[in-house]
């Protein structure tokens, strides 16, 4: 399938926000959330399975810049990392 397409995170605050994508024709996506660039990713959210387009993540530390990325699954695979 196609990457899903990621909007800005929304509803930031010190300790979270909300993940947002959009894609269509699939049946999961994988989250995940780093802060170094993907080199490790934060305990629960390394390719965490989800059925929808939005995801709260929480239990972030105040002062540290976080990224998210997801991809999109089917039965025909994985695609590559959305934005």
């Amino acid at each position: 399938p196609p990457p899903p397409t990621a909007s800005p995170a929304t509803a930031v605050t010190t300790t979270g926000f909300t993940a947002t994508w959009v894609n269509a024709g699939v049946t999961a996506y994988y989250l995940a959330v780093s802060q170094d660039n993907f080199a490790t990713f934060l305990a629960g959210y390394n390719n965490l399975e989800l059925s929808g387009t939005s995801q709260v993540v929480s239990g972030l530390t105040a002062g540290t810049a976080y990224k998210y990325r997801v991809r999109a699954g089917n039965v025909s695979g994985v695609s590559a990392n959305s934005n």
